[in-house]
């Protein structure tokens, strides 16, 4: 076999596999988009709460969580480029870890969270939850399982793991976060 056909029979493995690796990426960057568009939108939900009473304290507690929400985005984005870019046991084991520290942290915040408003202190359980879905959604498509949280009360709320499309999660988001509310829409 002459030399010019070896690195032909070489070369379209490597390119299918890159491709491959590139389509997964594909998947998988809007849900990162879409979970990071999340940790955002939460802050507008003070705006839909105009003409009622919202605290200082309220709002405060609302920007820390959104602040933190971001982080781990942030960090799951970080894991995930890592891991896409250079896949080896020590970059999939952070985007093991970042996908279950988000998993765990974005609800574990929620209890430190005193809201006084009781449908706001909802809806931003439904903005945790919806983020939630979307972590668990990216894990399905990397074949890595995350661990339960531990608060029992949003233990029973979040859905087992299942591959979700972008769609789905949005209207959810919209559904039970936005609520009608212009300004949390995510479209």
């Amino acid at each position: 076999m002459n030399t010019r056909k070896l690195s032909t029979l070489f070369l379209v493995p490597v390119l299918c596999l890159t491709m491959a690796v590139q389509s997964c990426a594909d998947k998988v960057l809007p849900y990162i988009q879409l979970g990071s568009t999340m940790a955002v939108q939460i802050l507008q939900l003070v705006s839909a709460f105009q003409g009622q009473q919202v605290s200082p304290a309220d709002i405060a507690a609302i920007q820390t969580y959104s602040q933190n929400a971001q982080k781990i985005w942030g960090d799951i984005n970080l894991a995930l480029t890592a891991y896409d870019t250079n896949k080896t046991q020590g970059t999939l084991a952070a985007l093991t870890a970042a996908l279950q520290s988000g998993y765990n942290s974005l609800p574990e915040l929620l209890t430190n969270l005193h809201i006084v408003n009781p449908q706001l202190q909802a809806r931003i359980e439904a903005a945790a939850l919806a983020m939630i879905d979307v972590i668990s959604t990216i894990a399905a498509f990397k074949g890595i399982t995350v661990t339960p949280v531990a608060n029992a009360r949003l233990r029973a709320r979040i859905p087992a793991q299942a591959r979700k499309s972008v769609k789905d999660l949005k209207n959810e988001w919209n559904q039970n976060v936005a609520q009608g509310s212009p300004a949390v829409v995510i479209p």
